[in-house]
């Protein structure tokens, strides 16, 4: 074989493995910092880390993570798409799993026991629009999403969103059936933004000319350790809805 028809091969080959890297999912850590602000003022901060594989997404925080308005508290949180299904972690010990389908079954069943009345959505306008302004955070570039309401022009709110981590959010970036309306708008949005592939790296509150920090990544670090952490801990109990809702019958 001649010398230029080797080097084309090994040109070839080595563009295919760039091209590989390039799209390669990450995996590793990210560590985020969540701001919690009473009349303005900062009270207290929440540490929570998440730790990403090729098919497995673990949540976990510092201290437990508080699930819709309290009403469950969790160690941390497992979306593993190869098993189709979420484990919520509530302790050493004990673990809610549930798949997508169940989710939405008891969001059908929460709607024939309430009648199926609708429920009011909020009418606030708001304008979302990407500017011209970029920042690199924690060496990553990232793109401003600016959401201002129609009704106030003095108050907006900055999401700084990076394309250059690649996660694959799975079942999260799938449409939701049954969903509730009061809250039917955000989870669309949510879905819409995990099938983006913008990761946020920053998000802050700007109200006459002061910025608030709300929430920001402190760290992303590629690392092998996402693979131990995305597995079971070993003697796990784990529950389904209907168990956890017969428990809860049984307490009261």
């Amino acid at each position: 074989m001649k010398l230029p028809k080797i080097l084309s091969g090994m040109a070839v080959g080595a563009l295919m493995m760039l091209s590989q890297v390039a799209t390669a999912q990450f995996e590793g850590q990210i560590s985020m910092n969540i701001y919690n602000y009473s009349d303005g003022v900062q009270t207290d901060t929440e540490m929570l880390n998440l730790y990403t594989t090729q098919e497995r997404i673990l949540i976990k925080g510092e201290d437990v993570i508080n699930i819709s308005d309290g009403m469950m508290e969790a160690s941390g949180i497992l979306i593993r798409s190869d098993m189709k299904d979420f484990v919520i972690m509530m302790g050493e010990k004990e673990a809610l799993r549930f798949t997508k389908e169940e989710l939405e079954g008891m969001f059908s069943m929460i709607s024939m026991m309430s009648g199926g009345v609708s429920e009011t959505e909020s009418n606030i306008d708001a304008d979302y629009r990407y500017t011209n302004e970029v920042k690199t955070i924690q060496g990553l570039n990232t793109t401003e999403l600016r959401i201002e309401n129609d009704e106030d022009s003095n108050k907006y709110l900055s999401i700084w969103l990076t394309n250059d981590l690649d996660i694959d959010w799975g079942m999260l970036s799938e449409p939701w059936n049954n969903v509730p309306s009061s809250f039917s708008g955000e989870v669309n949005q949510m879905t819409q933004e995990f099938k983006s592939k913008n990761f946020p790296m920053l998000i802050e509150v700007t109200e006459r000319g002061k910025t608030t920090t709300l929430f920001e990544v402190t760290k992303v670090k590629k690392s092998r350790i996402a693979k131990d952490m995305v597995e079971m801990p070993e003697g796990l109990e784990l529950m389904s809805l209907q168990q956890m809702m017969m428990k809860a019958m049984m307490s009261n």
